[in-house]
């Protein structure tokens, strides 16, 4: 049997939105029938994007150990990212990284 991909997603709640839990109820549900393993979920509440990373710089740091703690092979975020962010949270967070959809 082939050992499960460690996934550790990220949501951003913008401007409390009454749908975000169901969304990321969603994205688990998604995860897991792709046979990976969701072993965290980090969220945050937030106003505005962080045009640079996506979730607020602080935050990339509790990702980054989140996903170190709980050796987590991807970190999946919530929604599509710009190139910039992309390549922001590729280097931030060393290539534990789902780029593509699943």
């Amino acid at each position: 049997m082939d050992e499960k991909i460690k996934a550790l997603l990220v949501g951003v709640n913008l401007k409390d939105d009454p749908d975000f839990e169901t969304a990321l109820k969603e994205l688990e549900s998604l995860a897991e029938a792709c046979n990976m393993e969701v072993v965290g979920v980090e969220t945050q509440n937030v106003d505005q994007i962080n045009t640079g990373v996506y979730v607020g710089t602080g935050k990339v740091d509790e990702i980054k150990a989140a996903a170190h703690m709980l050796e987590a092979d991807v970190v999946i975020f919530d929604n599509t990212l710009s190139p910039m962010q992309l390549r922001n949270l590729k280097i931030l967070l060393r290539d534990r990284f789902w780029t593509g959809p699943i």
